[in-house]
């Protein structure tokens, strides 16, 4: 079996206060499966935005320029595609959308 690895979301203010390159986490680390995350996107109820948004299709634009759209990936994970106007063209960061049950662990890998 391939290892696989997760790697940490990073945000502005974190990026300009860093002094070490992003933790990579091996993803033996995470002790949840695929069909269980999905079931805990499908049925939290703080996702129910998002899932609209990634069932319509519907993109949101700021006032800057950033576009967020959501939707899901080829094993039903629901994602948040993100694009700002300070990215190349067509650059587009993807995040797994996490559930409210499982911030605070998730989080916590990263502290």
């Amino acid at each position: 079996m391939p290892q696989e690895v997760v790697m940490a979301v990073e945000t502005r203010a974190k990026k300009t206060r860093r002094t070490k390159s992003l933790i990579t986490l091996p993803a033996i680390a995470c002790k949840i499966s695929v069909s269980r995350l999905k079931e805990l996107q499908q049925h939290g109820t703080s996702l129910a935005v998002c899932r609209k948004l990634a069932d319509t299709g519907e993109t949101r634009t700021s006032g800057e320029g950033n576009c967020t759209r959501y939707g899901y990936d080829l094993n039903g994970i629901l994602i948040r595609m993100f694009s700002s106007a300070k990215m190349k063209f067509d650059e587009e960061s993807k995040q797994v959308v996490v559930p409210e049950k499982l911030r605070n662990s998730v989080n916590a890998g990263y502290s």
